[in-house]
């Protein structure tokens, strides 16, 4: 379900029948295209006390509902009923028509109206403004970068059983990746001549078939990775952050690498070899970003709408670096490992001849990567051996800090 509105049922609620666009010789509105850009702007009326209310109707609104789980309720912004792969982000005011010089024996109007806000949280209020009877709306829409997608129960919110569970991250988002290679040294190694033989005096030869010749050469070997940066727009605060600003589960995942596949909506399919998702262990979040900002269209709410959800006074954008992070696994009983993926590999350089230290010809598994533990051993899947990096449930990053972390999903 969509977010409550507060305005329901009263004289200041918007509904499409309210708007009146306003028709002219030449549009007042004007647009502009782009290969990579677009604008739009649309210019109609409501009456004045319907204000308000249709500019949430029109920029969209979050709350988080009051459930025993909760759940993120998100009403989506207005989609231009011409061009549709454009919303409306923004929306100008202007009054006009001014009310009666005295009072119009309406409740609270006429050309000194008094003051509507009469508990501002900053204790201070201009005691009158001036009434109108109409308002002038000019929406401005452009393109998304992120889905926008409603309320639907295949969205979860911590529910019990499955590993994806919430699927916020497949909404209000965009999915970026940017590159990052690393070194790694690889000290006590050596280099054997493979070639220069045969050759007459004073020429000499590097390559000696009964003795190989060997030098010294520690080596760095390049790491290429990527980091997804996942982007969280329009988050309400209390789905986020304890009263006391502590972003519970964000920080829970900080350093963990992903125990379920991330991104996988199920269903789909591809190409052979097509990357769909990311498997389990190949995410590492690295870090996570929050920007604070107030929610300007907060709105406290009635007694009926507070017990279906709440509105926050501030918002976040969220960003989350996940370090990505596959290397080609090496062979056991002749073949390629396609289990414990990711970081928690180490790299296995090969075995050695142990007359010369010469790497062993023919091993499949030199330069290939292994699952490394602490303790040697594997463990169960639900109860592993301690690694170089724990597991955490990824689906919970995007859950409300107030629904209970799941048995056997957290980590």
């Amino acid at each position: 379900m969509a977010a409550p509105n507060p305005y329901n049922g009263t004289a200041e609620d918007f509904t499409d029948a309210d708007w009146k666009e306003a028709c002219k010789a030449w549009a007042p509105g004007t647009g502009m295209f782009t290969p990579m850009a677009a604008e739009h702007t649309l210019v109609g009326y409501v009456d004045e006390p319907k204000e308000l209310a249709a500019i949430r109707y029109m920029l969209g609104y979050g709350a988080v509902s009051e459930d025993t789980t909760r759940s993120l309720l998100r009403t989506p912004p207005v989609a231009h009923p011409k061009y549709p792969n454009l919303y409306c982000t923004g929306v100008g005011t202007a009054g006009f028509q001014p009310d009666a010089r005295t009072g119009t024996g309406i409740p609270n109007r006429g050309l000194k109206r008094p003051k509507k806000n009469t508990n501002p949280d900053g204790g201070r209020v201009l005691g009158h403004f001036t009434g109108y009877r109409k308002t002038q709306l000019s929406l401005h829409f452009e393109p998304l970068a992120y889905p926008v997608e409603p309320d639907s129960t295949s969205l979860g919110g911590g529910g019990p059983g499955v590993s994806n569970d919430n699927y916020e991250w497949r909404r209000w988002t965009t999915w970026d990746c940017d590159p990052r290679v690393e070194t790694i040294s690889l000290d006590g190694q050596s280099l054997y001549f493979a070639e220069g033989v045969s050759n007459s005096a004073p020429t000499t030869n590097p390559l000696d078939p009964a003795k190989p010749n060997a030098f010294p050469a520690d080596q760095g070997k390049l790491i290429v990775k990527s980091d997804l940066v996942v982007r969280w727009m329009q988050v309400p605060l209390d789905w986020v952050m304890t009263p006391n600003y502590i972003p519970h589960k964000i920080l829970l995942g900080l350093g963990k690498v992903n125990r379920y596949s991330f991104g996988d909506l199920g269903g789909v399919s591809g190409p052979e070899g097509t990357l769909l998702f990311y498997p389990p262990g190949t995410l590492l979040l690295s870090a996570a970003k929050i920007k604070r900002y107030p929610n300007p269209l907060y709105h406290p709410g009635t007694q009926a709408t507070q017990t279906v959800g709440r509105e926050s006074k501030q918002l976040l954008d969220i960003e989350f670096y996940m370090t990505f992070f596959n290397p080609p696994k090496g062979r056991t009983n002749n073949a390629t490992i396609t289990t414990d993926l990711g970081h928690n590999n180490c790299f296995w350089a090969g075995a050695r001849v142990k007359e010369t230290g010469q790497l062993v010809t023919g091993d499949l598994n030199a330069g290939k990567w292994f699952l490394a533990t602490y303790s040697g051993g594997k463990g169960t899947t639900d109860n592993p051996e301690p690694r170089l990096f724990d597991r955490f449930n990824y689906a919970m990053l995007f859950d409300s800090w107030r629904n209970n972390m799941l048995p056997g999903v957290a980590g």
